[in-house]
């Protein structure tokens, strides 16, 4: 589209909180004045809103401008010029896939085109490092990922989560083009890291059955008014908040035991989820921090898809100099020199050969030059199966095994 002159324009303030409104592919920038209102732009695909500017002055003239002239505006300093930033075509080609082929067959024999979403993608993790570039790179994962919840989920994350993430999740699950395609639009927001769109951020895809009902592999969030809560039994408190317990996995009385969010409903779980923030990494698995929140959080991901998540019972980083640990609410305290003790046994236990080969690796990850070792298994008497994280220096552990093994060890955790 080009610059023309034009009278001035008012539009009304747009909402976001479903995912409706029409989209296009104009890439031109129109400024709207408005002296009660906060300034809006038409930015390509979406309306942004854009906070009051101080003293609730407005720049922008009433004539129509060019994307290079608005933008400009944005600065609080002098005006420069900048570039402006045309969609990439395999990106305007990936907008019209998602919206209008067939993906039940996952693009083969009557489905969308493999190769378009692959360009696509590609053309979403392009590496864009200046800062307009960078807005713009998020702007577009996050129409297509707004794209991808309205056309193809046909479901609203944000209104009704468990039904977004349940079919989103089947989906993914069968079509490993659009899981590919989910976690390239989460991946190219999150690289560009910007945060001033009001268009939803892409969130990565939950596979929120595996932790809202019981079965033989999940389960870690059971509400007071659930009927399976008055079948738990065997519960343990950790100071953090997090609990474990059994439940009943058939109707042959065969139970499982799993670590339980403390929280108090599903769209809580939801947010907590997404908030996290990994400190550590092994190949597919995570450990997380959450904002606001005493609980660590372990997750397993692939791509866009977070195929489980679960509180980790109890975490600290290893002090000589405590008085012990109160690592399950109504037993003893754990004094710091028996954790070492018992992770320098573990180690030990685990360097040597065996033919057992479901053995636990008694380190989780590592950060830095630190070992965070579950201690569960060592301290039977407290009653917990797993998740008892202590983080020690990695120093304390010299000279008790080989260093080579001690990094095979690292790795294969």
């Amino acid at each position: 589209m080009s610059a023309v002159s034009s009278p001035q324009r008012v539009l009304p303030k747009p909402d976001f909180s479903i995912f409706g409104t029409p989209l296009s592919d104009d890439e031109d920038l129109l400024p709207v004045a408005s002296e009660s209102a906060s300034t809006v732009e038409m930015n390509q695909d979406y309306f942004a809103v854009v906070p009051p500017f101080p003293n609730h002055t407005n720049p922008f003239s009433i004539e129509t401008t060019t994307a290079a002239k608005t933008n400009s505006l944005f600065s609080p300093k002098k005006p420069q010029p900048q570039s402006t930033f045309e969609t990439p075509e395999k990106v305007k080609t990936l907008k019209r896939v998602v919206r209008e082929y067939d993906f039940e067959n996952d693009g083969e024999p009557y489905g969308t085109s493999k190769k378009q979403i692959a360009e696509g993608i590609k053309a979403l993790n392009t590496d864009l490092t200046d800062t307009p570039n960078k807005k713009q790179k998020s702007t577009q994962s996050r129409i297509v990922g707004r794209l991808f919840a309205e056309e193809v989920v046909g479901q609203d994350p944000v209104s009704d989560p468990v039904a977004y993430h349940t079919k989103a999740y089947e989906i993914a699950k069968a079509s490993p083009t659009l899981k590919r395609l989910f976690g390239a639009i989460v991946q190219a927001d999150r690289t560009a890291q910007h945060k001033a769109l009001s268009l939803p951020i892409p969130i990565e895809i939950i596979n929120i059955k595996h932790l809202i009902e019981a079965d033989k592999r999940g389960f870690h969030l059971c509400l007071p008014d659930d009927p399976m809560y008055q079948q738990l039994s065997d519960f343990r408190h950790s100071y953090n908040t997090v609990f474990q317990a059994n439940f009943p996995v058939n109707s042959s009385g065969k139970t499982k035991f799993s670590t339980f969010f403390p929280l108090h409903g599903v769209d809580e779980l939801v947010n907590v989820i997404q908030s996290a923030e990994p400190i550590a990494t092994i190949g597919n698995r995570f450990l997380c921090h959450v904002p606001d929140q005493l609980f660590l959080i372990e997750m397993y991901k692939s791509d866009g898809v977070i195929k489980s998540a679960f509180p980790i019972f109890f975490y600290k980083v290893w002090n000589p100099e405590s008085l012990g640990y109160p690592i399950v609410c109504g037993k003893r305290l754990v004094a710091p020199n028996e954790l070492l003790d018992k992770a320098k046994l573990a180690l030990l236990e685990y360097s040597k050969p065996s033919l057992n080969s479901n053995r636990s690796n008694p380190i989780r990850y590592t950060i830095e030059s630190n070992l965070i070792i579950d201690l569960a298994p060592s301290l039977p008497d407290l009653g917990v199966s797993q998740g008892i994280f202590m983080e020690f220096p990695r120093s304390l552990f010299q000279g008790l095994i080989d260093a080579d093994i001690l990094d095979a060890i690292c790795q294969e955790a």
